[in-house]
């Protein structure tokens, strides 16, 4: 199945695992913007804020500047909201879901939390059903 060019930013700080998201993210017809540490992410989103249709982040993994998954999100939010912006499709990976910080992510944050490994067919269909919900909600705002 391949995609429109949606723009997905990845923030993993392991190598292997950004590598191989991106690889995959690219084989089924996505961009792929990678980004190594929080501080290099945000920056990458701010840059390309208006093409990023989604961000796909590590949860306990450190990004570098103390900014983690959640904190990287944060930041984002905070920056499209003074900004006036929609606000970005998010998919959290952890390879610790048993976790209670991880639980009390996905219960607080309205957003998927897959687990680390992941099937590349969930992973792109969780991708899918993240980016209809987002244009489903800003075509209903407007």
């Amino acid at each position: 199945m391949k995609n429109s060019k949606h723009v997905i930013l990845v923030s993993e700080d392991e190598p292997i695992v950004r590598g191989f998201v991106c690889k995959a993210l690219e084989r089924f017809g996505f961009i792929a913007i990678e980004a190594s540490e929080g501080s290099k992410a945000f920056e990458l989103y701010r840059v390309n804020a208006n093409i990023v249709d989604l961000v796909l982040t590590d949860v306990n993994c450190d990004l570098g500047g103390g900014i983690d998954g959640p904190k990287l999100i944060d930041a984002i939010n905070i920056m499209n909201n003074a900004l006036g912006r929609d606000p970005v499709a998010v998919i959290f990976m952890s390879g610790f879901v048993g976790s209670y910080r991880v639980q009390a992510l996905e219960d607080v944050s309205k957003n998927p939390l897959i687990q680390k490994p992941v099937m590349l067919s969930f992973l792109i269909e969780s991708i899918h059903t993240a980016l209809a919900k987002r244009f489903t909600a800003i075509q209903t705002a407007v």
